[in-house]
C-alpha cells in the first residue's frame, strides 16, 4: 500500500533518544485517509544514519516495502530534511521505484520536492 511516513526524533530529559514514525494512508475503496501511530524505536544517536538505519529495519522487520512510500514529512530539523545528508536524502534513492517522491516539513512553512518517475 502506499503511503506517507510522519517521523519525528526526540531526545527527552533523561536523554534516551527515540523516533516516533506514523503513516499516513487511504485503504482501497475508501476516501478518506487514515493516519496512523506505526511505532516509537529508540536510538542510541540521534543522526541522520542512525534514524535512516533505523527506519529501515522498521519496514523489514514488519515485512512493508518500503519502496511504496510516497511522501516524507518531518519538522525542519536538518537532521531530517537536510538536502544532502538528511534521513530525506538517505531515503530518497532507496524509494525511487514510487511515483512521486515529497519531502515537507510537518510545522511551518512548507518545503516540496517533488519528483515523478
Amino acid at each position: 500500500m502506499y503511503h506517507t511516513l510522519i517521523a519525528d526524533e526526540s531526545t527527552d530529559v533523561s536523554v534516551t533518544k527515540m523516533l516516533i514514525l506514523y503513516a499516513k494512508f487511504r485503504p482501497c475503496n475508501a476516501v478518506i485517509y487514515k493516519t496512523v501511530f506505526a511505532g516509537m524505536l529508540q536510538l542510541q544517536t540521534c543522526d541522520s544514519t542512525a534514524i535512516t538505519a533505523a527506519t529501515k529495519e522498521f519496514y523489514a522487520t514488519n515485512n512493508i516495502d518500503i519502496r511504496k512510500t510516497v511522501m516524507f514529512r518531518s519538522d525542519d530539523a536538518s537532521v531530517m530534511l537536510g538536502k544532502n545528508n538528511g534521513v530525506a536524502a538517505q531515503m530518497y534513492p532507496i524509494c525511487l521505484n514510487s511515483t512521486v517522491w515529497h519531502i515537507e516539513k510537518t510545522w511551518g512553512l512548507m518545503m516540496c520536492v517533488t519528483t515523478s518517475h
